[in-house]
């Protein structure tokens, strides 16, 4: 890890290790043995709340105002190098628990987000891997990972969506 300690926060889009933790997990595995500190969160049976769309992220306080499990994960990832988001694909779509934490990720723009060059109350440099099996590719979740890709960007964040080609993902481009 180039002699700097790499720290590496998890979050699970729920509790089953399918597909998902098999991706994940490899990925950490490897981290792991390079020396990188790991912490991980299940959203699965976590004690999460959806945005309340209140906008007191942005009017009142600089975090969002909800305390629940999901606070916790933010306050690790402030102090992460690298965020992993793993997820199981149901309906087509990502889990009900990830779909909550990735709309929960609005509060951490700055008010004025939409004209800032630095839009993010992050700090910059991390990076942001987002797991999905293989499915994603073949059931027009193209456009989940663009937009997915869009709001990352725009949270001011280093973007890399990656699936391991040991599992025969084939990457697509944009």
């Amino acid at each position: 890890m180039g002699g700097c300690l790499m720290k590496i926060l998890n979050v699970y889009g729920s509790s089953i290790d399918g597909s998902r933790a098999a991706i994940a997990d490899r990925f950490l595995e490897k981290a792991g043995r390079l020396g990188a500190t790991l912490q991980s969160f299940a959203l699965g049976g976590a004690n999460i709340t959806s945005c309340k769309k209140c906008m007191s992220c942005k009017t009142t306080t600089d975090k969002c105002v909800i305390e629940d499990d999901i606070t916790t994960i933010f306050n690790s990832l402030v102090t992460c190098n690298v965020l992993v988001l793993s997820t199981g694909i149901y309906s087509g779509d990502v889990t009900g628990n990830m779909d909550i934490f990735e709309s929960r990720l609005f509060s951490l723009l700055k008010q004025d987000f939409e004209t800032n060059p630095d839009p993010s109350r992050l700090s910059s440099g991390k990076n942001w891997y987002s797991f999905r099996p293989r499915v994603v590719l073949k059931t027009g979740m193209l456009t989940y990972i663009r937009d997915m890709k869009r709001c990352l960007r725009n949270s001011g964040s280093s973007i890399s969506l990656q699936f391991l080609q040991t599992l025969s993902i084939n990457l697509p481009t944009f």
